[in-house]
Order: structure tokens, then C-alpha cells, then sequence
């Protein structure tokens, strides 16, 4: 499927990455870990960052939601700025408002 050996994208495991990271990101934002969630997102999301799948999506979705808990509203802003508006997902465009009324934009 034009992937690299043991990125996960080899014989239709194209989620692999986001069904394993993704229940470790959630716990981290649960326990207000909110470093190791941002790193473990930011994995995820350069990870799928090239497609355009339901995982791109998502991980974009995952990443703001963890910049938006941790108070960082103008990297939430710079993330989803090129993505909206379109075809984003409903939370998507709210963490974009959201970051927006923040920033007063």
C-alpha cells in the first residue's frame, strides 16, 4: 500500500497507530498528564498528517483537544486555521471557535 516496512500501513493495518496510541492519550488527559499527551498526539498526528483518512482527522482532532486542555489556544489555532472551515469534524470546528473567541479573532 506504498508504505515502509513497520509503519503500520503494510496489509491493511492502516489504524494501527491510532487504535494503540490513542487510549494511552485519552488516559494522559484524564489523569491531566497533559505533556505526555501532547507528545503521544503529536506522534499520532504526523503520523496519519499526510492522509486523508478518518485517522488524519481524528489525530488532528486529538492533538487540538490536548493543546486546548492545556491552555494553549494559539496552537490550537494554528492547527486547525488550514482545515477550517470545511469538511472538518463538528468538535473540530468548536475547538477552532473556541481557540478563536480566546484569541479574540
Amino acid at each position: 500500500l506504498g508504505g515502509k516496512m513497520g509503519d503500520g500501513k503494510e496489509n491493511g493495518e492502516i489504524g494501527l497507530w491510532f487504535k494503540f496510541l490513542h487510549p494511552y492519550v485519552v488516559g494522559a488527559l484524564e489523569a491531566m498528564d497533559y505533556t505526555t499527551a501532547i507528545f503521544l498526539s503529536e506522534r499520532l498526528y504526523y503520523h496519519y498528517k499526510a492522509e486523508n483518512n478518518q485517522y488524519s482527522e481524528l489525530s488532528r482532532l486529538l492533538l487540538a483537544t490536548c493543546y486546548s486542555r492545556s491552555g494553549k489556544a494559539n496552537w490550537v489555532y494554528a492547527l486547525l486555521k488550514p482545515h477550517c472551515p470545511g469538511n472538518e469534524l463538528p468538535q473540530t470546528a468548536f475547538l477552532f471557535a473556541q481557540a478563536c473567541f480566546q484569541l479574540t479573532k
